[in-house]
């Protein structure tokens, strides 16, 4: 009996020492790395209106035989809207448009015809509304900011080339272009 009682007791003390065993736990593995963080920190005086960050001019039908006659359109306003200004920082701002220039008509936008066609021998034009011309990717206003709200008020036209106008080369159809603008304080 005593040998069973000393099996019994060597048994049990092997299952102790291994349940022990089981509960150490090997040092956990740390890993780490670093974030990196970037900002800047603007004052806005001013806020663009919702839907001028696309603002869309439609010259409608054009037909040939004024851009022939006149040589371009009848400018077609428009505006950039901005809100909530507040001068306490800055007390003016600059707009300046850029874009895809035409080759044949320089200080003009490129058109794109919408169908593929070769549309390069017109080209869109932008000016102040006193008509003074406005040349890509300079400095086309300085307006002071006034509180609250306030407009920034322009227009657009579509002119042909001369010589493609006399000889007959200006493709018809749908035609797109583009001109971006951006604003800065003083």
């Amino acid at each position: 009996m005593i040998n069973l009682r000393l099996c019994s007791l060597l048994f049990l003390s092997a299952v102790v020492i291994s349940a022990d065993a089981a509960n150490i736990r090997a040092p956990a593995l740390i890993s780490g790395g670093e974030i990196h963080f970037v900002g800047k920190v603007i004052s806005l005086p001013c806020r663009i209106a919702p839907g001028d960050e696309r603002i869309p001019v439609d010259f409608k039908d054009i037909a040939l035989k004024d851009l022939f006659s006149n040589g371009k359109t009848k400018p077609i306003p428009f505006t950039i809207h901005l809100l909530d200004c507040n001068t306490v920082v800055f007390n003016s701002v600059t707009v300046k448009f850029s874009g895809n220039e035409s080759t044949k008509l320089p200080g003009r936008l490129t058109i794109t015809a919408v169908d593929g066609g070769d549309m390069t021998a017109v080209g869109v034009g932008l000016q102040t509304l006193e008509g003074q011309p406005i040349e890509l990717d300079k400095d086309a206003l300085v307006a002071a900011l006034s509180e609250k709200s306030m407009s920034l008020d322009f227009s657009a036209f579509v002119e042909g080339d001369i010589t493609a106008l006399k000889e007959g080369k200006v493709d018809l159809g749908h035609f797109t272009s583009t001109a971006n603008y951006t604003l800065s304080y003083q």
